[in-house]
């Protein structure tokens, strides 16, 4: 809905309807990411059961609507000041700022400006250890560490943590603890029943810095607590458009390189040759959009990348 409409729309209700706000938390996200979002009203009269939230791109058309796969999933109406859900920003959103528009009964709309932006991470090699769990069991004193953290900036503290995968949010963390700028403790308890594989990182400041590690957490029955090495590799170019190579060193014969997509389906699979060497992927015939270059040793992830074609 273009944004002077959307203007239009508030203005026709009266004037009562201007004094009503609402704000988004967090308000910073990247493409691709999963985000436990929690909508706060001012003034407003949220109805169970007739909740609509959009988020507008205000230099262009595009709308991140309520859908299954991506934008707004699992919408509540807990009181009459504040929504809850989980947001799915689509892998194609452009970097910049997104008005919000939430309409939950016959009487309440508003529409905030500049409300949410759609940000590149501030960091993609999130470090955690021990780094996977089984379900229904606890880790105590988990290890993360985030390079260019600022935990005790000016603006100090951590907002938000949480693990995702799909539309799934797990925000199982207690105790959290900084221990300097970039490093921070806690305890996370894995539910029961949770769908087993590998889970984002998501760690979100106070100062509104965004951290993401794709892949960077296990859950799984056969998962092992014991710390997995860092494997010496890159990938370029990034975002890529014929191939996408990839160097490495320190590799064995049971180090393989995997292209999948966001939903989990392999599409091509490469076993590394030697110690070192170079291979590149053939990936003209796949459609643009964001893919995972997902890394194997001896059956075991190592680490997940994600990449942009083109």
């Amino acid at each position: 809905m273009p944004k002077a409409l959307l203007l239009f729309l508030v203005c026709l209700f009266g004037g009562s309807l201007m004094a009503q706000s609402s704000s988004i938390q967090p308000n910073t996200g990247t493409q691709g990411q999963t985000l436990p979002i929690i909508i706060s009203g001012q003034n407003t009269q949220y109805q169970a059961g007739s909740a609509t939230v959009q988020l507008q791109y205000s230099q262009g058309s595009l709308t991140i609507n309520q859908g299954s796969l991506t934008g707004f999933t699992n919408i509540q109406v807990n009181s009459p000041t504040q929504i809850t859900g989980t947001l799915v920003v689509p892998s194609n959103a452009p970097f910049g700022s997104y008005n919000l528009m939430v309409m939950a009964g016959s009487s309440t709309m508003t529409f905030d400006a500049s409300a949410f932006t759609v940000q590149a991470p501030s960091s993609n090699s999130i470090q955690m250890q021990p780094n996977g769990v089984k379900p229904g069991n606890t880790v105590n004193g988990m290890t993360v560490t985030v390079p260019g953290g600022s935990f005790k900036s000016a603006i100090t503290g951590i907002n938000k943590v949480w693990l995702s995968k799909g539309t799934v949010v797990l925000e199982n963390f207690s105790n959290i603890s900084v221990q300097n700028a970039s490093t921070f403790t806690a305890d996370f308890t894995a539910p029961a029943n949770v769908p087993q594989g590998m889970y984002d990182m998501n760690v979100f400041e106070n100062s509104g810095a965004m951290h993401v590690r794709v892949g960077a957490f296990e859950i799984s029955n056969d998962v092992s607590l014991v710390e997995r090495p860092l494997f010496n590799f890159s990938y370029f170019p990034n975002p890529a458009q014929d191939y996408l190579k990839v160097s490495y060193a320190e590799a064995n014969t049971a180090t393989t390189f995997e292209i999948v997509d966001l939903n989990g389906r392999l599409i091509q699979s490469y076993t590394a040759e030697g110690s070192e060497g170079e291979m590149a992927f053939s990936i003209s015939n796949l459609a643009k959009g964001m893919y995972l270059l997902r890394v194997q040793q001896a059956g075991s992830v190592v680490t997940v990348k994600k990449w942009q074609k083109n």
